[in-house]
């Protein structure tokens, strides 16, 4: 009796353990995949629209757009968007894990 529950607590962090990665790397994976998108020389406007419709969140700064795509709790990717009068100059992908 007490394997069984021993072993059903064990599955059970196992599997919230896989699941946590897993959401970890789906929001890895969605980050890279909308920054591939973001072109050079993109106005502004077209990359924000696009980054607010996919991702989770929309941080503004005054030079740098980021795009968070929430992973597991506190881990998220970003897709940071760097602009300079009124065009995209780069995006690139930092992965926020705690």
């Amino acid at each position: 009796m007490i394997a069984k529950v021993f072993a059903g607590i064990v599955l059970a962090i196992v599997a919230l353990v896989a699941f946590g990665l897993e959401a970890n790397d789906r929001a890895a994976r969605r980050a890279r995949a909308f920054c591939d998108t973001i072109k050079e020389g993109m106005p502004e406007a077209v990359a924000i629209a696009s980054g607010r419709a996919a991702a989770s969140r929309h941080q503004e700064g005054s030079e740098i757009h980021r795009f968070v795509f929430q992973g597991w709790v506190f881990n998220a990717s970003t897709c940071g968007v760097r602009i300079a009068s009124g065009r995209v100059v780069s995006a690139s992908v930092q992965d926020e894990r705690d």
